[in-house]
């Protein structure tokens, strides 16, 4: 007896639309070590939306659809650092070949957001500038940064916001080659080798960053201002893991210096952890208070009346 074959039920519009959002929900959950593919997650965002705007007056209820839509887009801006060091580059390259910009929906711009709001962030907080000088040389630092610094300051300047601007974009790489230029024209500075350091370890040379660290601690820098550097980098480079460890080591070594909690509430509120992080900015503003630590009471007050307010 011969057997028919049965066709397949032709995908109607929205078993098109459940399959683009499979694929990009499995794409989103598997980003690590995806490298450049993990792009396709874009363009799936993009399939998704345009199928979805396909069936828009129709009959069809789309709104199971489109709730999956926009948490997939929640789900890659929460974890868009873990996108953009994947995507390095290639995210630039891809946006500038697919021509007019206006046309382009807005997760095509993920890593200027990403660089916006730390830029934002460290504004809102002012934190990581004052603070990244203040334990070195806070009155040298305020001469050279505004009474007509000398050019090898002002190229410093310069290649730390590099740094910044390339760390935003997941470009370790270049923000490490940003920073030695840092470290070649301010050798005296332990924050630069703190930050050199970091961006050793973050890039897979844990030899080459204990090494930064040892040239700070030959400059004068004591552990606990070694590991409360360190953290704030690691904090600069989005890897709060590293910086929660850092945070609760200055607190064991330190435990009524102000700074220590500072930092710990920093890593608590970028976890997202707000009443964790709220305890440490009141014991840090506290400390601080009885230290006669003003710069570091406003900080500590100033995030903690933030810290709940919508970015």
């Amino acid at each position: 007896m011969t057997r028919q074959a049965v066709p397949h039920r032709p995908l109607g519009p929205m078993d098109a639309v459940r399959e683009a959002l499979d694929r990009l929900e499995s794409r989103l959950a598997n980003l690590d070590g995806a490298g450049e593919d993990v792009l396709e997650v874009l363009f799936l965002l993009d399939r998704a939306t345009e199928l979805l705007e396909g069936v828009a007056g129709s009959p069809v209820d789309a709104r199971a659809e489109r709730t999956r839509l926009a948490s997939a887009w929640g789900k890659l801006q929460r974890n868009a650092r873990r996108f953009l060091r994947e995507a390095g580059p290639a995210l630039a390259r891809t946006r500038a070949e697919r021509g007019d910009a206006a046309q382009l929906a807005p997760w095509w711009f993920l890593d200027r957001d990403v660089a916006l709001a730390q830029r934002r962030r460290l504004a809102r907080g002012a934190a990581l500038a004052l603070l990244a000088a203040g334990l070195v040389a806070i009155g040298a630092w305020l001469y050279d940064r505004f009474v007509a610094p000398p050019p090898e300051v002002t190229q410093a300047f310069q290649y730390e916001s590099l740094a910044e601007e390339e760390i935003a974009l997941g470009n370790l790489d270049a923000a490490l080659s940003a920073a030695e230029q840092v470290v070649a024209l301010r050798p005296d500075s332990p924050q630069a080798h703190v930050r050199v350091g970091v961006l050793r370890e973050a890039t897979g040379d844990p030899v080459g960053g204990q090494a930064a660290y040892d040239a700070a601690r030959s400059l004068g820098l004591e552990e606990v201002d070694v590991l409360f550097q360190r953290g704030m980098a690691w904090l600069w480079v989005g890897d709060v893991q590293r910086a929660a460890r850092d945070a609760d080591a200055v607190v064991a070594l330190s435990p009524d210096w102000g700074y220590g909690y500072y930092l710990r509430a920093l890593t608590a509120a970028e976890a997202g952890d707000a009443p964790a992080a709220a305890d440490d900015f009141e014991r840090a503003a506290e400390l601080a208070d009885v230290a006669g630590d003003v710069t570091l009471q406003s900080m500590a007050r100033v995030n903690l009346a933030l810290l709940f307010q919508v970015p």
